[in-house]
């Protein structure tokens, strides 16, 4: 969790830290990023008296330092062995990982504390335009990316036509899809020199198979898409079409604008005709049957979800009831 403010604690208690450094402005890997911890901490310590001097703050404040206490010490050695320790023995515990995600239960408090900075000013009688010109500089100051350059960076980008028409195929019939190049991460020209996750699986409703290996700083970290990876080696290999369709794959995209592993797999391309094709995208009909899921898993997953819905239901009623018995409680 470095990149926000420092590592381990000093990241997390400027609510900043990111595991992949291209997805945040340059500014966050240099001193920039220290400083501008040093002010959001700064206003959280001065508001800090004046927002605990109310009791109904005191609670959010107390889950800010759990919040962030409790990540910073799953990020050192010793945590990080207990919480292998822990999700390995009960795997349900895996929502423990990536723990920076949990340091968002510190926003309540931090915005509590930040307002009563507010307080704290107007006691130590800080002229209110001075006040204000002091922010906005503070604000500049810690982001500089900002003040120069981002804003002419962040565009839109429009899809190439042929993806709505490979889209519409596929959802006219949606069985399995396979994709070529391999991997999950692609780089088309028209979408700006930055690597982006594969569109594809958020165009159709079909099931898309990706393996979901992550790569950081040239070392994989496997996905759990054991299948898809099969399908992928296999793909690989340029197999006959006729082995894909045994393997339940439906459909095969070939993502030719982006560049990536083919392996062998344009003797399978040469051997189809495509349904699209273009300078970015073709597809191709394999006509492997997808294997829906099976009645008890319908079923598992409709009383998961009415259980939700049940809970949702009582907890709504529950708090309502606490509401009213509240206002037809006289105060004294």
């Amino acid at each position: 969790m470095a990149g926000g403010g420092g590592r381990g604690l000093g990241s997390v208690a400027s609510l900043g830290g990111i595991w992949n450094g291209q997805a945040v402005p340059g500014s966050r890997a240099t001193l920039f990023a220290v400083l501008s911890a040093a002010v959001l901490l700064g206003v959280v310590a001065a508001g800090v008296p004046a927002a605990a001097r109310r009791p109904a703050a005191v609670p959010l404040l107390v889950l800010a330092v759990v919040s962030v206490l409790v990540p910073a010490a799953l990020a050192t050695g010793p945590g990080l062995h207990a919480l292998g320790a822990v999700v390995d023995a009960v795997p349900a515990f895996g929502v423990l990982r990536d723990g920076q995600k949990w340091v968002a239960l510190a926003v309540p408090g931090y915005a509590l504390a930040g307002a009563g900075a507010v307080v704290t000013l107007r006691r130590l009688k800080v002229p209110a335009a001075a006040a204000a010109v002091v922010c906005c500089l503070a604000l500049i100051a810690v982001l500089p990316d900002l003040a120069w350059g981002v804003w002419a960076r962040v565009t839109p980008v429009r899809y190439p036509p042929g993806w709505a028409a490979v889209a519409a195929a596929i959802n006219a019939d949606p069985r399995t899809v396979a994709v070529l190049p391999a991997g999950t991460m692609r780089r088309f020209a028209w979408s700006g020199s930055a690597p982006v996750l594969d569109p594809l699986p958020r165009w159709v409703r079909a099931d898309v198979l990706s393996p979901g290996d992550l790569v950081i700083s040239g070392v994989v970290v496997p996905g759990e898409g054991a299948r898809a990876r099969a399908v992928q080696q296999l793909l690989l290999t340029g197999p006959d079409p006729a082995a894909l369709a045994r393997a339940g794959v439906g459909w095969l995209v070939v993502e030719s604008d982006s560049a990536g592993d083919m392996g062998a797999g344009g003797r399978t391309v040469g051997a189809l005709a495509p349904v699209h094709s273009d300078r970015e995208l073709a597809l191709y009909r394999i006509g492997g049957d997808t294997a829906g899921p099976s009645p008890a898993r319908r079923r598992a997953t409709l009383v998961a979800h009415l259980a939700w819905l049940a809970m949702l239901v009582i907890g709504g009623g529950g708090a309502l009831a606490c509401a009213r018995r509240g206002a037809a409680t006289p105060r004294r």
